[in-house]
């Protein structure tokens, strides 16, 4: 199981000066939260997880001001075309069903260091996107990080786990709290050693691990005079820089994984983003009045009522693995891919149905999901397009994926990542159900069940 949680405000901030300036009509700026959203999408696109938030920072000190007046004293506020836009993106997440945490007297990166330990302790996966590279040292087995940076409109990220950590800075990752202590952070007004610049200081963390073994080697550290010298005028803002860049991962936040999983848009979301006027986000992500969504839902299940006794059987239910080690050859001659349900549907009224074969159906297809669009197909009059095969493709290979993909009228189920080979077998099943002349039972050796 996998978390993907958001800075909020590093995210909203570098959208709103990696985007042109965006307005309503009512002259509400818009393009950070318009490019936080886009953003947003891509990266659940990219990395599929089953719960996801974001956190952010709060107005008033926290124990780091409290504690050092001139932490991050240098900052300029926020400009006012930016800070109209965070009530409105917090409106947003909200309306998106996005969980958003802050918590007075902690960062937001405390908030995210401490959510990723509480996933790894519940057994999940942590994928932590800022661009802040404070969070590196967070990076463990169980938790990467995103860098996100974005410029001439265009938005990357730099997946940084272990493995490219050490490979870019020469040392584990924990220890970007030793190299921040000796180099110090202009941006947050830590000052490290100074005089000893990052150069310096990653030899010295590369060499020693950390400014407790480094100090525990003086005076006999392999160093010139100059840095050691520095290095012994500065040990007591070291120790003091170090304890300003580390990240609190024990914040007393009431979190639970489970709580945060993936949702779909609530009923607020057409109506604000009707007024955001960001009518491509609207169809991409296929938001609709409340009215239209309850006479759609009233239509599809009036239309569903008279195939009930079609219903596929459990005993008539494929569950195929994620890889197999029998190739079987693919039995379609050509594959067409539509970006969502109401695509495929769409395609019905275009192309002779006939002509598809079978069906792998993504149950998180944007605009329309997976399972409505096979209950529209299932709907159909013409019995050879209600009964064309239909293989559900998800995330997951739990009990309750397989009992939805059933219930829908789905014919298969097999969960993510999918091999060629998967595939391959689980088309080829599919098609020689339909001709009958192949054992379907769903116990059988070639595919067992999960």
């Amino acid at each position: 199981m996998k978390l993907m949680v958001l800075d909020g405000n590093s995210i909203l901030n570098r959208a709103y000066y990696g985007i042109r300036p965006l307005s309503t009509r009512e002259g509400l700026y818009t393009h950070a939260v318009y490019g936080f959203i886009t953003t947003l999408q891509r990266l659940l696109d990219e990395e599929n997880p089953e719960a996801l938030c974001v956190t952010f920072d709060r107005r008033e000190p926290t124990f780091r001001h409290r504690a050092d007046a001139e932490y991050k004293a240098q900052r300029k506020p926020m400009p006012p075309e930016l800070a109209m836009q965070l009530p409105v993106m917090k409106q947003v997440l909200a309306a998106m069903s996005v969980p958003c945490y802050e918590l007075a007297g902690y960062e937001a990166d405390d908030l995210i260091g401490t959510i990723s330990r509480k996933c790894q302790a519940a057994g999940w996966d942590c994928v932590i996107v800022t661009g802040d590279k404070d969070s590196l040292q967070l990076i463990t087995d169980r938790t990467k990080v995103k860098l996100v940076s974005t410029r001439m409109g265009q938005t990357t990220t730099k997946d940084m786990t272990p493995e490219t950590f050490r490979e870019q800075y020469g040392f584990d990752p924990i220890h970007m709290i030793d190299l921040k202590a000796l180099m110090g952070d202009s941006s947050d007004n830590i000052p490290g050693v100074p005089g000893i610049g990052e150069k310096t200081a990653t030899a010295l963390v590369q060499r020693y691990g950390s400014i407790d073994a480094l100090y525990a080697a003086m005076p006999d550290v392999e160093a010139k005079p100059a840095a050691l010298r520095k290095l012994a005028e500065g040990e007591e803002s070291a120790r003091r820089s170090y304890w300003l860049a580390t990240i609190v991962t024990d914040a007393p936040l009431a979190f639970d994984p489970e709580e945060n999983r993936v949702r779909e848009p609530g009923p607020d979301a057409y109506p604000l983003f009707l007024k955001l006027e960001f009518s491509k986000l609207i169809e991409k992500l296929g938001l609709r009045p409340v009215e239209t969504a309850a006479a759609d839902e009233a239509s599809a299940s009036s239309a569903r009522r008279p195939k009930a006794a079609a219903k596929r059987s459990p005993s008539a239910f494929t569950s195929l693995p994620t890889s197999t080690s029998s190739a079987t050859p693919c039995a379609c001659a050509s594959c067409t891919i539509y970006p969502d349900g109401r695509t495929l549907l769409k395609a019905f009224a275009q192309v002779e149905p006939r002509q598809f074969d079978a069906i792998l159906m993504d149950v998180q297809m944007p605009r329309m999901d997976g399972y409505e669009a096979t209950r529209r197909i299932r709907a159909l009059p013409d019995p050879q397009l209600s009964h064309i095969p239909i293989l559900a493709v998800t995330a997951n290979a739990f009990a309750e994926d397989r009992q939805a993909a059933l219930e829908a009228g789905m014919d298969g189920h097999i969960a993510k990542p999918v091999s060629v080979q998967a595939l391959e077998l689980a088309i080829a099943r599919l098609l020689s159900r339909r001709g009958g002349d192949a054992d379907t039972d769903p116990d059988s050796k070639e595919a067992p069940e999960q």
